[in-house]
């Protein structure tokens, strides 16, 4: 377990992980600098730590937040990297995440920003999800070597496969391929962790994708999730409609119902529509109860959104609505079907969650 993991993310942990980075980076003629103070953490609004020399700038963003907590600090991120950017246009500027563990989600939201940048032209932009242990091996490892080993150049080319940033485990296969290549032992460790997860021989892969398919055409599982979808939008929607907002409002609603809090600029960007549109959609919800401006505690000038409870009852209204055409479909089932279909979902809700704990 990393010794980052018991640390205070108000007071500890961004002024441990500073000084690390002063111990590794900075004999290799790097400059670090944390935006908090000794005792605190950074405020809103600015990068947590900034590595910087005459070509790169890095931004390193620390969380202790896991799951749809940690998805929240996605877009603030991307901001603090297009603003770093910005100001330093001379310089190639990327951004390290470093988190307990990298939520499918934000590991998503990463992997299509990266691939964005790239099909913008863009060599640098990209954005590095490190897990703690796999940072904590890294940044070890240089404090304890010499300036001539493990050089900044090794490290930034593992930017460079951004379209293999699939896993943590992945990640960490990348460093050992890139910046252990001359460690025997620690590249033989990460290869026998990673083998078994992202080593699959292609003969394998292939017959269970054909075993996949074949399940797949004799279920009709591709009819059943068209049905499925239909039969959820469409619930959805006709309950919005009977909100008196517009499905554009409930989305918004529903996106801080899973994510408890966001700002407009975050709203802006999810859902692809101006800061002031979205701040008319939000104003509106606002004066209906169904949304709070609150804020920002460690930046008073910013407010961020949040569900009231008239706000957080609507919306588990139309989930109910959502999910009331199951009941339905239910009841053209035999007892005996019942059972079998349960049983089904047991087993595909647990390799959901098998999935998702492999990420």
């Amino acid at each position: 377990m990393s010794s980052y993991i018991s640390l205070n993310p108000h007071t500890q942990l961004e002024q441990a992980i500073t000084y690390d980075l002063q111990s590794a980076l900075e004999k290799r003629g790097l400059s670090v600098i944390h935006n908090g103070t000794s005792d605190g953490h950074t405020p809103g609004g600015k990068p947590d730590i900034i590595v910087f020399n005459k070509d790169y700038m890095l931004i390193i963003e620390v969380t202790r937040s896991k799951g749809s907590a940690q998805d929240r600090e996605f877009q603030s991120i991307r901001s603090h990297l297009k603003e770093v950017k910005a100001e330093n246009m001379q310089k190639q500027c990327f951004c390290i995440f470093v988190s307990p563990k990298t939520s499918s989600r934000t590991m998503d939201s990463i992997h299509d920003h990266n691939r964005q940048r790239a099909s913008e032209g863009k060599s640098d932009m990209k954005i590095l999800p490190l897990v703690f242990n796999t940072f904590e091996l890294w940044i070890t490892r240089l404090k304890e070597s010499t300036e001539q080993k493990y050089s900044v150049k090794d490290f930034m080319s593992t930017f460079e496969q951004h379209e293999k940033f699939a896993s943590d485990l992945a990640i960490q296969k990348i460093f050992s391929q890139a910046i252990f290549v001359h460690n025997k032992k620690i590249s033989e460790v990460t290869k026998q962790k990673t083998k078994k997860n992202l080593e699959l021989p292609f003969d394998d892969s292939e017959h269970a994708q054909n075993k996949l398919k074949i399940a797949r055409s004799e279920v009709g599982l591709d009819v059943w999730m068209e049905h499925f979808i239909h039969y959820s939008t469409r619930g959805w929607n006709r309950f919005a409609k009977t909100t008196g907002i517009s499905l554009t409002q409930f989305n918004i609603m529903t996106q801080l119902y899973e994510r408890e809090v966001w700002s407009i600029s975050e709203i802006s960007e999810y859902f692809e529509i101006t800061v002031p549109g979205a701040s008319q959609l939000v104003d509106k919800l606002v004066q209906s109860g169904l949304v709070h401006r609150v804020e920002n505690q460690t930046d008073r000038r910013a407010r961020y959104l949040t569900l009231s409870s008239n706000g957080v009852s609507l919306v588990n209204k139309g989930i109910r609505e959502r999910h009331r055409w199951v009941d339905e479909f239910f009841k053209y089932l035999s007892a005996a079907d019942q059972k079998k279909v349960s049983e089904a979902l047991i087993l595909l809700t647990h390799a959901a969650k098998e999935m998702e704990n492999k990420k």
